[in-house]
């Protein structure tokens, strides 16, 4: 091919069944740009003569048999062209050490994969020459010694991968220069000590595996602070002690967390109910002990939870069985007592696991555990047991306790008026919402002013207003409006089931009289104080690509949960612009649930029962959003929610509402955006002006002819996406899972470094294909 293909630039025979050796007349295509043939059958070592290729910028030959296992497999590292930027030769058999020569490479180089093969002796130092590199690869190997400290000079590093090797000593501070890293992997090695302080620096890891070693010492309340993107933690098998910090709530997007096999003490910290995104727990064979935290139980996206092997004492938190997405729970040889929970993960004896624990009792029948009473019993002897004084003291104290609430409640109900005297509003599955008085939000709103309107719906009007310290968004119902009350309880109905980060939530409500003796009816919000994405695509103000497209993420995150996280499922039915909200760190939140319909148990997963079916009649939604089969007499269901998406998606490219005067009945949002979605050349046509004129003006999207072209493949891939989930017929559309996945991948692809490093699961095997791909 060196011979008759002399102006070849770009040469792709990756993942095909090819064998043989690598054409030794490689060399002599001065003009190759690209060589991919990852994916084969090729055995053999590397040609010679490749600094000839002065053009040379993406090499890839991972998966394949190249090497002999032996020294010198890597000598041609040394005489490499200085114009490369991207080298893989992961999973192979290359065996011998790195020269330290590779440290005189082209400062251009971005991404080195030289894992999954035989490579032996120590990392040289001279790697921390290479000042461009975003992705360092040399898992999975015989690596011995110490990590060196000029990794550190990798500023601009944002991938590191060192585990599956032998290395020795402790980790080097300097990884706190770290501060671009998003994924280290030191994880399977010999390293010892504690957790340097400086890696606290690294605020933007997601994810940390620091698993199978020999560290000890504690894990600082600083450096969990300052690691609060964290997706995935693993600390597990090491010789960590002390308390866990309870820093650990602030890591709200965390998925999982592995600390087991330490020396952990202390009390499981409560605050991990705050992180709402976790998958996975495991924090079986440490020291901790007391009770299991209640707040577990709002952990309502796990669904692998093991705490066995403790010294856990006192009762399981009957909380734990709400939790609808747990599969797995392993609470075995602790020291617990009392009564088992019937429901949820423990009536499934085949995913429960309960023994070592002797003063357990109860449960369903397949457990064959004894009744509780003769538990209940030895309790009521042991506080039978209790000294007179003791008794006669805590019954004193009860009595006069009592005296003085009954004195207090009687001075108050003197002075309060009679008509703000309504009990809090119960709402579904027996919770309820704190009930603020009519006085309370007439003084936080300045007497409902109409300068505290900040918006105004179809039921009634929100005022902002201040609780305190605490700012407040007041929904005041207008009961004239036919359905405003309806709206009301089911929101407060729908709301009440769940707890989500891209989820607004209910501070508090109020059912009252007001001054006139009229009904009043109200909702407290925490308010958010960037409005609506109504007033970002349509105001003053301007979303640049990146806040768009998390918002996104955001919008189809809480969606996500309504339908598949949540136990009954919940279909929103008024998605629109409007109805999502922006808080100070511009994190989007859905509200207005006052349109939502939670699906009963009894029906399919993608529709109401019967008597909950609309008619043509009693149309649900906003004008432009709702799907058209709603306007047939469909059913509600979660694929109308898709369609609704797709077209806030759709309205977010092109700054144009679905209602905008250029449609008409032989045109739509959907169909302006479709034959466009696919096409870079015609996708400036659709896209909002604004956003283009952000684009051009903000120097990190405008930089090269490149990162224009990188932008507009964005913006036509999040228009992909739009298009798919807002098609006329409902089973043709995508489902949430998809779409979310398919706008992260835009994230990652188009959003991050030009060139990207794929994301890795958290123990990939030896041969585990991790590929410089041929659009890299």
């Amino acid at each position: 091919m060196g011979l008759h293909f002399p102006h070849l630039r770009f040469a792709f025979f990756g993942t095909n069944n090819f064998t043989g050796i690598i054409p030794p007349t490689l060399s002599n295509i001065s003009s190759l740009e690209m060589f991919f043939a990852n994916g084969n059958d090729l055995y053999g070592n590397i040609p010679e003569g490749l600094g000839r290729l002065k053009y040379l910028e993406l090499f890839n030959l991972e998966k394949n048999n190249l090497g002999s296992e032996n020294e010198g497999d890597l000598d041609f590292l040394a005489n490499l062209t200085t114009s490369l930027k991207a080298l893989s030769i992961s999973t192979n058999r290359f065996g011998g050490m790195v020269p330290h020569s590779i440290g005189n490479h082209s400062r251009k180089i971005e991404i080195l994969y030289l894992g999954g093969n035989m490579i032996s002796g120590r990392i040289p130092v001279e790697i921390g020459n290479l000042i461009s590199l975003i992705g360092l690869g040399m898992e999975h190997n015989n690596l011995v010694g110490e990590i060196p400290s000029s990794i550190g000079n990798l500023v601009t590093l944002q991938a590191l991968f060192l585990e599956g090797n032998r290395l020795q000593g402790t980790i080097p501070s300097s990884l706190g220069n770290l501060k671009n890293l998003y994924r280290l992997f030191l994880d399977n090695n010999r390293l010892e000590g504690s957790i340097p302080s400086h890696l606290q620096k690294c605020s933007s890891l997601r994810e940390l595996n620091l698993s199978d070693n020999k560290l000890n010492g504690t894990v600082s309340m600083e450096l969990i602070h300052s690691l609060n993107q964290l997706i995935l933690l693993y600390l597990q098998n090491n010789s960590f002690t002390g308390y866990f910090p309870t820093t650990v709530g602030e890591l709200i997007n965390l998925n999982v967390l592995d600390i087991s096999h330490n020396k952990f003490s202390g009390q499981i910290p409560s605050e991990l109910g705050k992180c709402s995104s976790l998958n996975s727990l495991q924090v079986q064979a440490n020291s901790f002990e007391g009770r299991i935290p209640s707040s577990l139980g709002l952990l309502r996206a796990v669904d692998y939870l093991d705490l066995s092997s403790n010294n856990l004492s006192g009762g399981i938190p009957f909380e734990l069985q709400n939790l609808s997405s747990l599969l797995t729970l392993n609470i075995s040889f602790n020291q617990l007592e009392g009564p088992i929970p019937t429901e949820g993960i423990f009536s499934n004896v085949t995913r429960l696991y309960l023994q070592g624990n002797e003063r357990l009792c109860g449960g369903i029948p397949e457990l064959h555990l004894p009744k509780c009473s003769s538990t209940n019993q030895v309790k009521n002897e042991k506080r039978s047991s209790m000294s007179n004084v003791v008794i006669i003291a805590v019954t004193v104290s009860t009595f006069f306790g009592l005296v003085l609430v009954s004195i207090f409640t009687w001075i108050v109900c003197r002075k309060v008026p009679k008509r703000n005297n309504t009990p809090a509003i119960s709402l579904a599955g027996g919770g309820q919402l704190l009930r603020l008085s009519y006085k309370q939000l007439w003084d936080a709103t300045n007497g409902f002013s109409a300068a505290n309107i900040i918006g105004v719906g179809s039921f009634g009007s929100v005022y902002s207003g201040d609780l305190g310290d605490n700012p407040i968004a007041v929904k005041v119902m207008n009961l004239k409006k036919r359905g405003a009350l309806r709206s009301f309880k089911a929101e407060c109905k729908a709301l009440s089931k769940i707890r989500h980060r891209n989820l607004l939530q209910i501070l508090s409500c109020c059912s009252s009289l007001d001054y006139k003796g009229n009904d009043f009816v109200a909702l407290v919000y925490e308010l958010m104080p960037n409005g609506s994405l109504e007033s970002w695509l349509h105001g003053s103000s301007i979303l640049n690509l990146s806040q768009r497209l998390d918002v996104a993420i955001d919008i189809a995150s809480a969606l996500m949960y309504l339908h598949h996280d949540c136990e009954p499922q919940i279909v929103h039915c008024d998605l629109k612009p409007s109805n999502v909200l922006l808080d100070a760190d511009m994190v989007a939140r859905v509200g207005d649930f006052g349109l939502a319909k939670i699906l009963q148990e009894a029906t399919s997963p993608g529709n109401l029962s019967q008597e909950q079916s609309m008619s043509s009649l009693g149309i649900k939604g906003t004008v432009g959003y709702v799907p058209p089969e709603y306007g047939m007499g469909g059913n509600v269901s979660l694929q109308g929610d898709m369609y609704s998406f797709g077209i806030l998606l759709l309205e977010m490219v092109t700054g144009r509402r679905p209602t905008d005067e250029i449609f008409n009945a032989n045109n739509s949002l959907h169909n302006f955006c479709k034959s466009r979605a696919t096409n870079y050349s015609n996708i400036s046509d659709i896209v909002d002006s604004c956003l283009l004129a952000k684009l051009n003006t903000e120097n990190d999207y405008h930089e090269t002819d490149d990162e224009d072209k990188r932008m507009h493949d964005c913006l036509a891939a999040i228009t992909e996406v739009g298009v798919a989930c807002s098609v006329d017929f409902p089973n043709e559309r995508i489902e949430i899972r998809e779409a979310l996945k398919m706008l992260q991948n835009i994230k990652i692809k188009f959003l991050e470094r030009r060139v990207g490093v794929r994301r890795r699961t958290a123990h990939p095997p030896p041969d585990e294909e991790r590929p410089l791909s041929d659009d890299a």
